[in-house]
């Protein structure tokens, strides 16, 4: 078989490798951060926002500055959308394919790093065929490994696939050397752009070139002695190929947040901002264990390991002294392969310790920096952080593969490679299971959550998850136990208590949902939602003053939250205060036109203040859009009342008397049984007025027939009677 053929058909496994275990999230939809980073964020609904996004921070917003600069990923979602619409599905097969290329570019590296002989010799025959084995196993097994799927399922993932991607082209492109070379600027610009942890770009072209792997030492025979030699200054020339591109995107950067506070870290998120640093540092050797334990053992894997998932260690505690033993380890073997490759003679042997050394401080300094331990981040523990510096053990992998084809023994050979091959089998085989259940678990939010909480009990925010997810369902009885279970976990995340004041307020149980909306607003006194349910709740007992009270307070957090300018038009309409009523009303609709429910209740109070033309136009869009019985009914008698107001002399009087004789026939034929004597009350007048007066003292009798104790229904007949 021809070289280019054996390595089209690696590329190809890899390829298939990647793409067929996921081939179900395709039909998935917007699952947790999609929601509000992609579904409900303008900003990528197109490009017209491009100038935004590379101004703006990732996440946006003004009451959680959050200092991270995504403008690449942003504006990719945002050309995808352009051209092909807000559908769920290709955003998630772009990210597949975004996963095989980089899957394809790990394959690509180790068979540049582990090929060493360039002589068509039977030596060189064997060396291609154990380097295109180590390489594809390599690229395969990342490609399916389930660890990764938290980067490659949900769609905000593509942080983290762009940012590995451009990551490993310029690790690529700086082996390759020669023309190649000038590609390592901008993929190392949109790198940084990507993601922020894509900054570990710097120091691994240095490992690059430290460990015999950039394109000057591949070229050449590799002599292995270690740092000196010129590595410090082949590592000096990669990073200058790369720095215009770090230079650009830190310009950019500081451009768009120069003015941005810094970010308050959450307890609830990562409990170490509370904790000495003691217990950082061996929290931190205990996440590095945690995150090499789950690449050999990925199981179980969850979206949250928020406060208590993990408990915070101290040095005496087995996960700290375990952590610790785990850093020890990697200290020592990086340092014996460096000096075990200086001693080494062999090409193929040089070339696989170099790369061994490389993989293993690839994952060292990649965790370390996302394990807490130099700087605190936003979370204590997540997979998807894991997809870039995990690269560094499937390349450490392929050195081994490569070493156990390489023996010299027969016997041990073929140990070694049966070893290898049955490893290799039962791995696909348990990642292919794994991502099965791990894509459907994707596929929405309740179906993640439900998964999460079997999986991962003691994460607070799962139960959370859940429960919002069972109340977009309109399960609020299944909801309710879920998110008291988040509750019972810890006690101070302003969410739970939010979903279980709407669901008590929902429910009616209006003292609960007092209790929850009080701790919500101590915990986010920004937020307007707990300030609306409390106004509601005053002016239901009767009290409009505390009412009014309560949204004037939340107004003065949010403005901009119209609930609550709603709960100030009602407070003030009950305490008399009509014209401000009316001006909170004017503003909502103002905000928020389609907004029917603001109209109907600003309708009664021009009624009462008989501004008669104004409630006439009011009534007309109500009727339009959301026709009922009680809108028909004032519809018809504001306009009775704008002809009698100016005694019948305005010049449209006959048209608006049809018309609200009209209405008042609706409302007396969708009315119900109980309000139905209302209707007939403003069709009788009507019918008065237009002269229609047999008719309208026919109405008048049978409702004074059916209610012969409303003396107002008498007075008005007797009237009418006396007029003949």
């Amino acid at each position: 078989m021809e070289r280019r053929t054996a390595w089209r058909i690696a590329a190809l496994l890899v390829l298939l490798a990647a793409i067929l275990p996921y081939r179900g999230a395709i039909g998935n939809g917007y699952v947790y951060d999609d929601v509000v980073a992609v579904e409900r964020n303008d900003r990528v609904h197109g490009l017209a926002h491009w100038q935004e996004i590379l101004s703006t921070e990732y996440w946006n917003r003004r009451e959680l500055p959050s200092r991270l600069y995504r403008p690449v990923t942003l504006l990719s979602i945002a050309a995808e959308h352009q051209l092909l619409g807000p559908e769920p599905g290709h955003f998630h097969l772009t990210n597949l394919l975004l996963h095989a290329a980089a899957s394809l570019l790990v394959l690509g590296i180790v068979g540049r790093a582990l090929r060493t002989r360039r002589d068509d010799s039977i030596e060189d025959a064997r060396d291609r065929r154990d380097t295109l084995f180590a390489a594809g196993a390599a690229g395969i097994l990342f490609a399916m490994h389930p660890l990764h799927s938290e980067a490659v399922l949900p769609i905000v993932g593509r942080a983290e696939l762009l940012s590995a991607l451009f990551t490993l082209l310029t690790v690529d492109v700086l082996m390759r050397g020669g023309r190649a070379r000038w590609i390592a600027p901008f993929a190392a610009c949109f790198a940084l752009l990507s993601k922020e942890s894509a900054a570990l770009i710097v120091p691994y072209v240095a490992l690059l070139a430290f460990f015999g792997l950039s394109a000057r030492n591949v070229a050449q025979l590799r002599r292995w002695d270690g740092p000196g030699s010129g590595r410090f200054g082949a590592a000096g020339r990669d990073l200058l190929w790369i720095a215009p591109g770090v230079a650009l995107a830190l310009l950019l950067r500081w451009n768009a947040l120069h003015e941005v506070p810094a970010p308050q870290l959450a307890f609830a998120d990562n409990p170490l901002v509370a904790a000495g640093v003691v217990e950082r540092i061996a929290t931190s050797a205990f996440l590095f264990t945690r995150y090499l334990v789950l690449h050999l053992l990925p199981e179980p894997l969850v979206p949250d390991y928020s406060f208590a998932a993990i408990p915070v260690a101290g040095l005496s505690s087995f996960p700290g002294v375990a952590g610790l033993v785990t850093w020890f380890f990697f200290a020592v073997t990086i340092w014996f392969l460096t000096r075990l490759g200086r001693m080494e003679t062999d090409r193929s042997a040089r070339a696989g310790l170099a790369l061994a050394g490389l993989g293993l401080s690839w994952f060292a300094l990649g965790t370390l920096l996302s394990s807490n331990l130099f700087f605190l981040i936003g979370t204590l523990f997540a997979e998807r952080l894991t997809y870039l510096p995990g690269i560094g053990l499937f390349l450490v992998f392929a050195a081994l593969v490569k070493a156990a084809f390489a023996l010299r023994a027969a016997v041990a050979q073929y140990v070694a490679v049966s070893v290898v091959l049955a490893l290799f089998a039962a791995g696909t085989i348990g990642q292919l299971a794994m991502l099965s259940k791990r894509t459907a678990a994707w596929s929405s939010n309740l179906a993640l959550f439900r998964q999460a909480t079997i999986d991962h009990p003691r994460s607070f925010r799962v139960w959370v998850g859940l429960g919002e997810s069972l109340m977009n369902e309109g399960k609020l009885a299944e909801a309710e136990p879920a998110l008291q279970k988040s509750l019972a976990i810890y006690p101070d995340f302003g969410a739970t208590h939010n979903c279980l004041m709407s669901i008590y307020h929902d429910q009616g149980k209006f003292e609960l949902a007092d209790t929850h909306a009080r701790r919500f607003r101590q915990l986010v006194p920004m937020d307007p939602r707990p300030y609306f349910v409390l106004s509601e709740s005053a002016r239901r007992a009767g009290d409009p003053t505390a009412a009014l009270a309560e949204a004037q307070a939340g107004i003065a957090a949010n403005p901009d939250y119209l609930p609550l300018r709603l709960a100030s038009a009602r407070a003030a309409g009950a305490l008399g205060r009509t014209e401000e009523a009316i001006a909170e009303y004017r503003l909502v609709i103002e905000k928020q036109p389609q907004l029917t429910s603001a109209r109907s209740e600003l309708g009664p109070l021009l009624i009462r203040l008989e501004r008669w033309d104004e409630a006439v136009e009011l009534y007309r869009q109500v009727v339009a859009e959301a026709p009922d019985w009680a809108a028909s009914n004032y519809l018809a008698w504001a306009s009775f009342k704008s002809v009698t107001a100016k005694d019948g002399s305005a010049p449209d009087a006959a048209e608006r008397l049809d018309e609200a004789q009209r209405a008042a026939e609706t409302a007396v034929s969708q009315a119900p049984e109980s309000m139905k004597r209302y209707a007939i009350d403003t069709l009788a007048q009507i019918q008065f007025a237009r002269g229609e007066r047999a008719a309208a003292i026919a109405l008048m009798e049978q409702l004074v027939a059916a209610l012969p104790g409303e003396s107002s229904y008498r007075g008005t007949l007797r009237a009418w009677r006396a007029s003949r």
